[in-house]
């Protein structure tokens, strides 16, 4: 006997919420949608990147998790980015720390 699977949760990311997505209710076929039919893991819809109004620092990855093709993606979608050229094997933890910093100063 099939027993009801009960709330699904969805993490504490607002953009994944119910509550904060009029219209869409979350089912186990719109999860799949969701999970399976894109090309970008799961998160913010393109719309949703789109709509933001905040400056965003884009720093590439070279890994399973992180594309560097995600890092260009966002780069296009999002309205105020600033990518960062300098690629993983040249990212040592001083030079992504000190870009970081950069970007907060120049965006207090």
């Amino acid at each position: 006997m099939l027993r009801p699977l009960g709330p699904v949760k969805t993490g504490n990311r607002p953009g994944n919420r119910p509550e904060n997505r009029p219209g869409k209710s979350l089912t186990v076929q719109s999860l799949t949608v969701a999970l399976l039919d894109r090309d970008m893991p799961p998160g913010a819809e393109p719309e949703e990147l789109m709509a933001m109004k905040v400056p965003a620092l884009i720093i590439p990855g070279d890994d399973p998790s992180h594309a560097t093709s995600g890092a260009h993606y966002l780069h296009e979608l999002l309205p105020r980015p600033e990518f960062w050229t300098v690629m993983p094997p040249e990212q040592t933890p001083e030079r992504v720390r000190d870009r970081i910093i950069e970007f907060g100063r120049a965006h207090k």
